[in-house]
């Protein structure tokens, strides 16, 4: 058997990376440690997430929107499975947000901007949900074009925020993830240069 190869010198993708503990340099992911990329370890003793298990830059949703801030008074910022709404003791990667919510880009743009503005010297953050699948309520699911294909609506969150983000810091990069609900292709919402 025999495939066809390509080579290229100048890789498509600005920064790529798989997590350290699976790379250790073999498949030539950027660095973490390279600085570029935005972290937000300086939030893991705040109120909002300590004690919650593990606060990691790849999915920023608990951050963007945290529910020690919100859920008190908006559990609808929050996703939904089995019909309700997750529960409050929720652990940090595994807080999805109700993307439908209006209220939810507007906040996740103000804190992301927020974000930025601390670390100046970094250009590339993520912009991603949490690790415990899309929201599943009525007005999230009627976004989908198919049923259970998140990925459009996913990139209608994400490029609400970029475009907010770009308008005050247009040198940045937000970056998302092909990864759970969102691996299969869009149908219609493309993601924003």
């Amino acid at each position: 058997f025999r495939s066809a190869l390509s080579e290229s010198s100048r890789p498509f993708f600005h920064w790529r990376a798989i997590l350290n503990w699976l790379d250790r340099g073999r498949w030539g992911a950027s660095l973490l440690s390279a600085g570029g990329l935005g972290d937000f370890a300086f939030a893991r003793e705040h109120e909002y997430f300590k004690g919650k298990d593990w606060l990691g830059n790849d999915h920023t949703a608990p951050y963007l929107v945290p529910m020690g801030k919100y859920y008190d008074t908006h559990p609808e910022y929050f996703a939904m499975h089995g019909g309700k709404r997750l529960p409050k003791d929720t652990k940090n990667m595994r807080v999805t947000l109700c993307t439908s919510n209006p209220d939810v880009p507007r906040i996740a743009a103000e804190r992301m901007i927020e974000w930025i503005g601390l670390q100046r010297d970094k250009r590339f953050f993520f912009l991603t949900d949490g690790d415990s699948g899309a929201c599943r309520c009525p007005a999230c699911v009627a976004l989908d074009p198919l049923p259970d294909r998140c990925t459009d609506r996913n990139f209608r969150w994400v490029n609400s925020v970029a475009r907010e983000v770009r308008l005050r810091h247009p040198d940045k990069v937000m970056m998302g993830i092909a990864y759970a609900s969102y691996t299969k292709p869009p149908l219609h919402e493309a993601p924003e240069s």
